[in-house]
């Protein structure tokens, strides 16, 4: 009976760090998932993949959807630290001399760039045009940030992109607002 109760409450014990550490690490909740709930940014309704999630009278949105689709980031999961990592796409200049460029004029903006400006497949679909309007779209407000920050940088006397740089990017917008534009009329047409 000695050896009983003695090993009854080594497990006892052991059950106890495991159970709390369990509780700290993962909590169970009961939450609604909501596909009615719209979600507008400057008063355009985003067409999202994923519900919304409510719990506790709060509103959750998918991080993913939202930082990539609206702010033009990349999101990332880091499984070592459980950190969900947010950064900004690098959109300088890269000197690759393999690295063809349709877009920008050889100035090497990546394959993300450059596809807004490939023609369409024959079997293009809807899909397709939307994420090369939703690209184009990105890169214009990323281009736009970067000039807006060196403007502010530049009454510091601070420089944070080169001119020649700026330069670069104030000639890309047109181009993108142009593709945009095509992109948008082969929408059309493929929804008519």
């Amino acid at each position: 009976m000695k050896k009983f109760l003695t090993g009854l409450l080594v497990g006892m014990m052991l059950m106890i760090p495991v159970s709390v550490f369990a509780q700290s690490a993962i909590t169970s909740i009961s939450a609604y998932l909501s596909p009615n709930i719209k979600v507008s940014v400057d008063g355009e309704l985003l067409d999202l993949e994923n519900a919304v999630i409510v719990y506790n009278e709060r509103t959750y949105l998918p991080v993913r959807e939202l930082v990539e689709n609206i702010m033009g980031k990349e999101v990332n999961w880091i499984q070592e630290t459980e950190t969900v990592e947010i950064t900004s796409p690098d959109p300088s200049p890269v000197n690759d001399s393999s690295n063809k460029n349709y877009g920008a004029g050889n100035k090497g903006f990546g394959y993300t760039y450059d596809r807004i400006f490939f023609d369409p497949p024959e079997d293009v679909d809807v899909s397709y045009v939307q994420e090369r309007i939703k690209e184009a779209n990105i890169w214009i407000k990323q281009l736009n940030q970067m000039i807006e920050l060196q403007d502010e940088a530049s009454q510091r006397d601070v420089t944070v992109y080169p001119d020649e740089v700026i330069n670069i990017y104030r000639e890309e917008i047109p181009k993108l607002q142009e593709r945009v534009e095509y992109w948008e009329a082969l929408l059309k047409e493929l929804t008519e």
